[in-house]
């Protein structure tokens, strides 16, 4: 006769809420990226991110502030990567153009800025637009 041992659990994480929200978006990033934005779901979200979906809720308030807080964080991602990009070019000619393609290259950039154009989000883009409009 055997005896079962329950499994236990993984320790629990105990983040700072900081922390908690920025692998809350790096989950629903890889989602976005990996599947489209219909696939951010609450449940797959705080799966992918191990915790539960009320964890979510709690620093998000719902799928919404997910998704905008997510629009948030990539396109400060993308225009810091515009801008890095072209510094570390200089003035050299044509280094600003490129440093544009490379950025909206990276992955999940195109398919950010083509969600927010299909969610009538365009508006958000401007943060990105002024940092092109500098490099150029």
């Amino acid at each position: 006769m055997s005896i079962e041992v329950p499994q236990s659990r993984a320790p629990r994480v105990r983040r700072s809420p900081e922390a908690a929200r920025e692998n809350i978006l790096a989950a629903a990033e890889a989602i976005l990226v990996e599947q489209g934005p219909q696939a951010l779901k609450l449940a797959d979200v705080a799966k992918a991110a191990g915790v539960v979906h009320a964890n979510v809720i709690h620093h998000f308030g719902s799928i919404g502030g997910v998704e905008t807080a997510l629009m948030e964080r990539m396109i400060r991602q993308l225009a810091d990567r515009v801008i890095e990009g072209f510094n570390l070019g200089g003035a050299a000619p044509g280094f600003g153009a490129q440093a544009l393609f490379e950025a909206f290259e990276t992955k999940g950039a195109a398919r950010l800025a083509a969600w927010l154009e299909l969610t009538g989000e365009g508006r958000r883009m401007t943060l990105v637009r002024d940092v092109v409009d500098e490099v150029v």
